[in-house]
């Protein structure tokens, strides 16, 4: 599995944030997709952006519901996660 390293750069360009923040945000970001089951699917509120396990983008019309993720896996396959900024 490919590791991310510009991820919070790509992302997060609009929160100014330090070189060891985006570190922090591209490991945290690599082990919640490396979480994720095969269709699993990660949520970042703060940027409003759905990934899969590969680190893709999902587009909205593809997104699974928290409800539809239960249903299809029996278990919370959706994590729902905050991206937090030194502001």
């Amino acid at each position: 599995m490919a590791y991310h390293h510009e991820w919070s750069q790509s992302y997060m360009k609009d929160y100014q944030l330090t070189f060891e923040e985006h570190h922090l945000n591209n490991e945290w970001f690599n082990n919640m997709i490396n979480r994720l089951t095969p269709e699993g699917q990660l949520y970042v509120p703060l940027i409003d952006k759905t990934f899969n396990r590969l680190g893709e983008e999902v587009d909205k019309e593809e997104e699974q519901s928290y409800l539809d993720s239960l249903l299809t896996t029996g278990y919370n396959n959706y994590y729902i996660a905050e991206v937090q900024s030194a502001t």
